[in-house]
């Protein structure tokens, strides 16, 4: 497989779907530190390549996008259409990000895992992957995503 520059290409698919889907502008690289709480959702990929990417977010900057993303009051939203929210988050910057890898290939990709986990910060031997951290004014979004041959 040839070497990708995956973290310009992970920082324009999230970018893109952020701006038009969430109403939420990027700021820039986040250098701040990490919040100790995640909410997390993973998508796993198969095609011509395989792969999974993960979504994460602290629990204010999930809440803002799940408010811009249903045109809802913060206050209004439930716990688990912040979860939804971040599931199709996830789904949406994997498929961004894949059709500017490979536009011609078709994948399968997985419905979304949640979790309130710190999202992962190596990919597995042989497999290229890259993290940005994204400012995204009321907080830090992390996107991870890791792309290697089928097995």
């Amino acid at each position: 497989m040839p070497v990708l520059e995956l973290s310009p290409l992970l920082t324009e698919a999230a970018c893109a779907v952020l701006e038009t889907m969430f109403f939420t502008e990027v700021l820039g690289e986040s250098l701040g530190e990490p919040q100790e709480y995640w909410l997390t959702a993973q998508v796993e990929f198969q095609g011509n390549r395989c792969g999974w990417l993960t979504a994460s977010a602290g629990l204010a900057a999930a809440r803002q996008l799940a408010s811009n993303f249903l045109c809802e009051d913060e206050t209004s939203l439930a716990p688990g259409q912040i979860d939804e929210v971040m599931a199709e988050l996830s789904n949406m910057v994997c498929g961004s990000a894949l059709s500017r890898i490979d536009p011609s290939s078709k994948f399968a990709i997985s419905h979304p895992r949640l979790g309130p986990h710190k999202p992962p910060e190596t990919v597995p031997p042989g497999w290229q992957g890259a993290c940005q951290s994204l400012d995204i004014g009321d907080g830090v979004l992390r996107i991870c995503f890791a792309i290697g041959e089928p097995v």
